[in-house]
């Protein structure tokens, strides 16, 4: 479920990704199944050069999952720094929980 919201004294409304009792209960129940999160991608790896090498995905209840980087992993690197919804497969490692992103969009 989606909502807009309005950020008191900035002027700008903003769409919040709402979900449901299910998802919550995957996000924190370790990993393994299908899960859409929503939050902000920002950089996790950089190389030599600083450019970016990974991200991951800052959620709206302040947790940060790492994506993994295959296929769709590395289209996210182009999104770095935007608000998006994420669906995905949770899987545990080493690292903590990483997300096999299935699908992306932006919300902005």
């Amino acid at each position: 479920m989606k909502t807009v919201s309005y950020v008191p004294g900035t002027g700008v409304a903003r769409l919040r990704c709402m979900k449901t009792q299910a998802e919550r209960d995957g996000l924190g129940g370790g990993g393994g199944g299908w899960i859409r999160l929503c939050g902000v991608l920002i950089p996790s790896v950089w190389d030599d050069q600083g450019r970016i090498e990974s991200v991951s995905l800052a959620t709206h209840e302040e947790k940060e999952i790492r994506i993994i980087q295959d296929v769709m992993g590395k289209a996210a690197l182009g999104m770095v720094r935007r608000e998006v919804e994420i669906e995905g497969f949770l899987e545990s490692g080493p690292e903590g929980p990483a997300l096999r992103v299935v699908g992306i969009r932006s919300v902005n």
